[in-house]
């Protein structure tokens, strides 16, 4: 009995300890999914962070893609216009300065200027300039691509 007990006792502590190696490693690698330091160095800069605080209201909490075909990385992050409290993103371009607020108080297409409606949204791609845009949308109701259109952001409205 006693052998038997602490056989147990041992397939059960290796059991666990497999588990937590792998609990770990999963941790580790979701950990490494984080913003490219220009984009954290634009959005911390005082002309962002004195208007805009980052979200995490939905999951993804940033999107990165190529969206105004220049062959470099942009990003896009959830946002909240401070005074307010409007919700919308935030795309910034690699290598540009400028911001540009979807909703956050910025009225784009039937998206408005506040996307507290939203409850998704993800990587899409333009039929129009065949970019990388924007898919925002809520469940079972309306939703749009936004992409850039050379010029500025546009609203292509997609259901309802």
């Amino acid at each position: 009995m006693f052998n038997r007990s602490r056989t147990l006792l041992l397939y059960s502590l290796l059991l666990s300890a497999l588990c937590v190696g792998r609990l770990e490693g999963a941790t580790t690698s979701a950990k490494t999914l984080a913003l490219p330091a220009w984009a954290e160095h634009r959005l911390s800069q005082k002309d962002v962070t004195s208007k805009f605080e980052l979200t995490h209201q939905l999951s993804p909490t940033f999107l990165l893609g190529d969206f105004n075909r220049d062959g470099q990385q942009d990003v896009a992050v959830l946002a909240r216009h401070k005074v307010t409290r409007k919700l919308g993103i935030l795309v910034l371009h690699n290598g540009e300065q400028k911001i540009h607020p979807l909703g956050c108080g910025t009225a784009i297409g039937n998206g408005g200027d506040d996307f507290d409606w939203m409850d998704f949204w993800r990587l899409g791609k333009s039929r129009a300039t065949k970019a990388d845009a924007l898919y925002v949308g809520r469940e079972g109701s309306a939703s749009g691509l936004i992409y850039w259109n050379g010029v500025k952001y546009v609203w292509e409205q997609i259901g309802d």
